[in-house]
């Protein structure tokens, strides 16, 4: 697995700010989690674990789901900071 910054971070995610995003990434090639075999899956929750410990939040979309432009797995890693008001984020970047 490779642990990467994400390129096109989030700004917001659920209400607050975001102050890293980064993604885990299989080394090979899988649509889905239970494509993962045996050394894949622990690798996996251990990189789980320790983003956890450091108070990432985590957030994958399922296999099926349609707004996947390429159907492969990838796991988000969210630092976040504050609470956003969302109409004044739309102020401030939007109008």
């Amino acid at each position: 697995m490779w642990v990467i910054v994400n390129a096109f971070k989030y700004e917001i995610w659920d209400n607050c700010s975001v102050l890293n995003h980064l993604m885990i990434v299989p080394k090979r090639h899988t649509d889905f989690l239970g494509g993962f075999n045996f050394d894949e899956s622990m690798d996996y929750v251990e990189l789980l674990e320790k983003y956890d410990e450091l108070g990432y939040s985590v957030y994958g979309r399922a296999s099926a789901n349609e707004q996947k432009s390429v159907a492969h797995q990838h796991t988000h890693l969210f630092k976040l900071g504050a609470k956003i008001a969302l109409e004044d984020y739309l102020d401030d970047h939007l109008r």
